[in-house]
């Protein structure tokens, strides 16, 4: 028996037997059979067609005289013809077949395996029309899938390039974006004669002063001087000040070898203070606008202050300034008096003028309104002028009600305030002023101005 190989001479494989596909390379094996068939029938069909005439010929009959004396001539004429040899196909082997149909179909075989691809897939097969055994379809199904494999990752790799391209092009994009635009930055803040670099380091300024509580403002600056504050190199302009001493203002130049700089005032004037002030006492300047510190720093020459204190009169004072010291204090306590007081009956209406002597008026309005504003209530409306306050409190009914009217000024150097108080009520809502209580309550208060 004829042991059968795989037609792939790159594989040549021995088989079980008769198969369609070869189970370790794939290829088909039909196709040997199939030219070895077609090849048999070619010759197959040679031969009968040689032979299909002797079979169909049929049986001659006993030929009559004339036709005997005709076939005889014929026959004679044929012997006298020189014998030819015969064709070689018309030489037969023992099997009924000649050698050249033989070659024949040893040719036409090989004709047919030379045409044959041999590298047809189990796919191309089954796309073929024809069915391929279990085997040979997962193999080529695993060639596919190999190649699919090799497929994507070749185009996963062609993804990841091209994000990359993408995105170095962006951040060459933005490089390019930033550096214009830091060129264009400087071009309008850089002065033409120098170009600033793009990262400033910044350096602590220290200033120190003497005295060495001085104010100390930086004016091209917005942000308030503080020791060590960290500013860019440059020209700064420093102001040094103190009550008492000369102002001082220099640029400096701030750079990292120099950060350090020291201011030293000059005095103004002198060191004044003030002894025996009563309790809460403190100075103003001559116009009473503005309170003074101690000690005063005052300039050489003329100086004119007051002296102030709760429930005393005033006290003003010029001195003329050369030297330091100090000047004592002797403020009087506030005096109230009654000029007059009237009354209507049943204290309807009273009427009372006090005298408070050499006080300023401003203090005294200022007092009687404080008073005034914290006791009111709901109904209480107050109208205030320069130096006369009205305050009317509602009581029960549209016309019921209680007005004081205070009015201050002055008469030679004293300083005076009537008080004149109406109270409009019925009958059953009597209410009426207790005109000593009111005397004794508005001295109290001008003791507190």
């Amino acid at each position: 028996m004829e042991k059968l190989s795989c037609i792939n001479s790159a594989c040549n494989s021995a088989l079980g037997g008769v198969v369609k596909f070869c189970p370790f390379c794939g290829h088909a094996q039909q196709q040997k059979k199939a030219a070895e068939k077609v090849a048999a029938a070619a010759v197959d069909a040679d031969a009968g067609k040689k032979q299909e005439p002797e079979k169909s010929q049929p049986k001659k009959s006993e030929p009559t005289g004339n036709v005997k004396r005709a076939s005889r001539d014929k026959t004679k004429s044929e012997q006298e013809k020189p014998k030819s040899s015969p064709a070689p196909e018309a030489k037969k082997n023992t099997s009924g077949k000649s050698m050249s149909a033989i070659q024949k179909q040893k040719n036409l075989t090989q004709s047919v395996l030379a045409n044959t691809t041999p590298d047809k897939s189990a796919v191309a097969y089954m796309l073929s029309g024809k069915k391929a055994e279990k085997k040979g379809f997962f193999a080529g199904l695993m060639k596919w899938l190999t190649r699919l494999f090799y497929l994507v990752l070749i185009l996963v790799g062609l993804g990841i390039a091209l994000v990359v391209f993408v995105v170095m092009t962006d951040d060459k994009k933005s490089d390019s974006d930033s550096r214009q635009t830091s060129k264009g930055s400087q071009t309008t803040t850089a002065p033409k004669s120098s170009s600033k670099p793009s990262v400033v380091q910044k350096i602590p300024l220290h200033i120190y002063t003497s005295p060495s509580d001085a104010k100390v403002r930086i004016m091209n600056i917005g942000p308030k001087y503080k020791k060590g504050m960290l500013l860019e190199p440059g020209n700064y302009k420093v102001e040094v000040s103190r009550s008492g001493y000369k102002t001082q203002t220099k640029t400096v130049k701030l750079t990292k070898v120099e950060n350090n700089f020291r201011f030293t005032l000059e005095k103004s004037g002198f060191s004044v203070n003030v002894q025996k002030l009563p309790a809460n006492g403190y100075v103003v300047n001559a116009a009473g606008t503005k309170r003074l510190s101690l000690p005063m720093e005052l300039p050489a020459g003329k100086a004119e202050f007051i002296l102030r204190a709760p429930g005393h009169y005033d006290q003003r004072k010029s001195i003329n300034v050369d030297r330091n010291g100090y000047l004592e204090a002797s403020l009087k306590p506030i005096q109230c008096s009654v000029l007059k007081k009237d009354s209507s009956f049943m204290s309807k209406e009273i009427e009372v003028t006090f005298d408070l002597g050499p006080i300023a008026k401003e203090r005294v309005a200022k007092r009687i309104f404080d008073y005034w504003e914290k006791s009111a209530n709901s109904k209480t409306r107050i109208q205030r002028g320069a130096f006369q306050l009205v305050s009317k409190e509602t009581l029960k009914g549209r016309d019921s009600y209680l007005e004081e009217t205070v009015k201050i000024y002055e008469v030679s150097g004293s300083t005076r305030m009537d008080l004149h108080g109406v109270s409009k009520t019925g009958i059953t809502n009597h209410k009426g002023f207790d005109l000593n209580a009111g005397i004794k309550m508005i001295c109290a208060m001008m003791k507190e101005v």
